[in-house]
């Protein structure tokens, strides 16, 4: 409407637009709901708070959710992993930025998926498609993590 206001000659165009993108971001998310649903009782642990947005808006709760500041990184795996096995969770998710990065060895050897999620859309081109390749994403890492598909350790 803003735009409208600006350029009067192409709001109906702006408008267009702007009910087309959300028409199509339902649809996506539908289709993500749809998908996550079945995972909703799996366990898992989260560092940090960069995935909460995404967890709320799609009913993802962790059993635990852990700091990422605080005690130095082999302390801090330890805890999170005397978390997992107190929640029987398999998977741990943490941000792909958070520094520093958790030991994925240490935790494959244990039995539990290590899954980094990208919050920022890192790598994904910037554009009108930017936000639904980070949701996709965001849901990919999820499902990674929740229904334990593929490699134990997420690159």
């Amino acid at each position: 409407d803003v735009l409208g206001e600006i350029d009067p000659a192409n709001a109906a165009r702006y408008r267009e637009n702007a009910d087309t993108g959300v028409a199509e971001l339902a649809t996506m998310s539908t289709g993500i709901a749809t998908r996550l649903r079945p995972l909703l009782s799996q366990s898992y642990v989260a560092l940090g708070t960069v995935g909460m947005h995404f967890e709320h808006r799609f009913q993802l709760q962790p059993e635990v959710r852990i700091a990422d500041t605080g005690p130095q990184p082999a302390e801090r795996d330890a805890l999170l992993l005397k978390q997992l096995e107190a929640a029987q969770a398999r998977c741990l998710e943490v941000a792909s930025a958070a520094p520093p990065q958790p030991d994925s060895a240490w935790f494959a050897e244990r039995g539990i998926r290590l899954v980094r999620i990208d919050p920022f859309g890192e790598g994904i081109a910037p554009g009108p498609q930017l936000y639904p390749a980070l949701i996709e994403r965001l849901a990919r890492d999820f499902e990674r993590c929740l229904a334990g598909d593929g490699d134990r350790v997420a690159e």
